[in-house]
């Protein structure tokens, strides 16, 4: 029986699906994972996470490869093909498993790849992959379409929630398979988990079957509203991607990646679940609802705050966890979030803002407490655990959100433009604090400083607009 892969480096963690993935290994505590980046891009990893940075060098990538099992690479475009090196480094110094920059449209289809020409280095990388294979070295490509459920929240696919429009290819009932992040995030622990299974295969894998149509009945029923509707056609939207990109605007490379769903090319192949590589048995993955990934996207756009309450209750958990295995015992505190709806006129943020902080305030007491008591009793591990994973990163988060309070309780006495600006920060970020994530603590101060200079700029530089503006803000 093949051992374990327990050993894992991410490469392209900063990115979009490369943080889903790594968070999806991270949760799962099976793997020890390290991230290789350049440093250039400011970005926080979790602490349990090794970070590593190189010049990407021959000689820095041989070191970083060592000992490990896996190289899971999430590259870019404009890198695909650079992976043939890392690949030739992997076999090199004995790395058993390596997992190509896939993670959206199937680019072992060749109709896909005649719609998508961007993608023609996936492939070349899949052949190579393929001349690499042997007892000690194997590979799997993993093809998930787009993720619904990140896709809802950014409006890549055509559907804006915080203004219930949507686009609409064609005649919009042509089935496609989508997946969502924490889907994918299973498929790829499966894969380590059996490599076996997996080994020299292009796998395909999906969360559910739907269309356009389908998705847009969803989100009206969700959000118990008529959208608006515009309707285009496949050509329309292609030439329209081509010409964007030609002035380089890479963004419409997300509407090409639609056009792999949408598009009424003949051999696409966009329904996963009718082709050969359909994977979802085979690595354990059950399909999931419409109904409730939308319910799940629309929600989060309607409760402040309960994104970040949930990140503290996952690390409650982890700490209970952590205690467990010492040999102690704990019940962490079901962290609920503020009640708070979102509102159809600009939110008033005062309220919510003073409820979150205590009870952040409340989590970083209770954690000061846990500390000192580990300290009166000498247990310098568990005193290194709550320092590393919770102390530093709740100390910024709680201050982060007393400047936030003090922010919004002035903005919130100017009438019009100020508070229009904070409203459209807010509803922006899908009704989360202005920030990502608990877990980036070192990104949240230039992302309040931020939103900090545009309210800033919006009550000095424009004083006698703001009537003008509040007309146009959101329920007016």
């Amino acid at each position: 029986m093949p051992s374990p892969l327990r050993n894992v480096v991410l490469i392209g963690a900063s990115g979009d699906i490369g943080r889903m993935i790594l968070d999806s290994l991270v949760e799962s505590e099976l793997f020890n994972v390290t991230v290789l980046t350049t440093g250039l891009k400011a970005t926080t990893y979790p602490p349990t996470v090794q970070v590593r940075k190189s010049d990407f060098s021959d000689r820095e990538l041989e070191s970083a490869f060592t000992g490990q099992d896996v190289v899971i690479s999430v590259v870019g475009i404009a890198a695909l093909t650079d992976q043939k090196r890392y690949i030739d480094i992997a076999v090199k110094v004995g790395v058993k498993h390596f997992m190509p920059s896939e993670f959206g449209a199937n680019a072992s289809n060749d109709a896909v790849l005649e719609l998508l020409t961007i993608f023609q280095g996936k492939r070349e990388v899949q052949e190579y992959l393929k001349t690499k294979e042997s007892d000690h070295f194997s590979w799997t490509a993993l093809g998930t379409s787009i993720l619904l459920d990140w896709s809802l929240a950014s409006g890549i696919c055509g559907y804006y929630i915080d203004s219930h429009t949507a686009t609409i290819w064609d005649d919009g009932n042509k089935p496609f398979t989508m997946i969502t992040a924490k889907q994918m995030g299973q498929a790829v622990i499966s894969i380590l988990q059996h490599p076996e299974k997996a080994a020299n295969q292009y796998l395909l894998v999906a969360s559910l079957v739907t269309t356009q149509n389908e998705i847009l009945a969803a989100l009206e029923k969700a959000t118990a509203s008529k959208w608006t509707v515009i309707h285009t056609t496949t050509e329309e939207m292609l030439r329209e991607a081509t010409e964007r990109i030609s002035k380089g605007d890479f963004e419409a490379f997300f509407t090409m990646g639609g056009a792999s769903m949408y598009a009424t090319k003949e051999g696409l192949g966009s329904d996963y679940t009718k082709e050969e590589k359909f994977a979802n048995d085979l690595l354990g993955l059950k399909m999931e609802r419409l109904e409730d990934i939308v319910n799940e996207a629309t929600g989060s756009s309607k409760r402040l705050w309960e994104r970040s309450a949930w990140e503290c209750l996952k690390d409650m958990n982890w700490l209970e966890r952590y205690l467990v295995t010492r040999g102690g015992r704990s019940k962490p505190t079901n962290i609920e979030a503020p009640k708070y709806e979102w509102p159809d006129s600009p939110v008033e943020p005062v309220g919510p803002c003073r409820e979150a902080i205590t009870v952040q305030r409340k989590l970083f007491d209770d954690l000061q407490r846990l500390c000192a008591l580990a300290e009166k009793h000498q247990d310098t591990a568990l005193v290194t655990a709550l320092e590393n994973r919770y102390l530093r990163k709740h100390a910024k988060h709680l201050k982060n959100l007393g400047d936030l309070v003090e922010q919004v309780a002035r903005v919130s006495k100017q009438h019009g433009l100020g508070l229009y600006i904070l409203d459209k920060e807010l509803r922006h970020s899908n009704g989360c604090i202005p920030w990502q994530s608990l877990n980036d603590p070192d990104t949240h101060l230039e992302k309040v400083s931020v939103l900090t200079t545009k309210l800033s700029e919006g009550l000095l530089l424009h004083p006698h607009a703001a009537h003008h503006e509040s007309a146009k803000a959101p329920g007016h």
